[in-house]
């Protein structure tokens, strides 16, 4: 494949693409990179925090609320989105099918302690968001000296 003069065509242009994408999926380098990549059967994760919240925000597109699962655990939280098939429609001949059930999953560790028992979660037009107040800082305490 020689595109050094730019008259690459696109399905060159495409495989070298593929090719940079397979090499910085590597978690290795990712990691190197700086690069965030979500492995197969997961899905991306953007955290933030203001002064008294972390916040997680995940795209999960054409899962219905009452298919997504979220737990936290010792400032570790888990979020699992399942699907199942559809039925088909009587008399539907399929040419192709690839909407088919499955389940995505994700941990990530919370950047901060958080009050889990107050966190509130909202799914709105295929984005969770979930919101954790964190805990309130144990203030410094002068000690006097006897």
């Amino acid at each position: 494949m020689n595109c050094a003069s730019n008259d690459c065509t696109p399905r060159q242009t495409a495989s070298i693409f593929r090719v940079l994408d397979s090499v910085l999926a590597d978690p290795f380098m990712a990691h190197v990179a700086g690069l965030s990549h979500p492995q197969p059967g997961t899905f991306a994760v953007d955290i933030s925090e203001d002064q008294g919240s972390v916040i997680v925000r995940s795209n999960l597109p054409g899962f219905a609320k009452d298919q997504i699962d979220v737990q936290v655990h010792d400032g570790l939280l888990s979020i699992r989105a399942t699907r199942n098939e559809e039925k088909s429609q009587t008399g539907e001949r399929f040419l192709r099918r690839e909407r088919r059930s499955g389940a995505v999953f994700r941990q990530v560790e919370l950047p901060a302690e958080v009050v889990d028992s107050d966190a509130k979660a909202e799914f709105r037009d295929g984005v969770l968001t979930l919101r954790f107040p964190k805990t309130p800082k144990v203030q410094p305490r002068k000690l006097t000296i006897d």
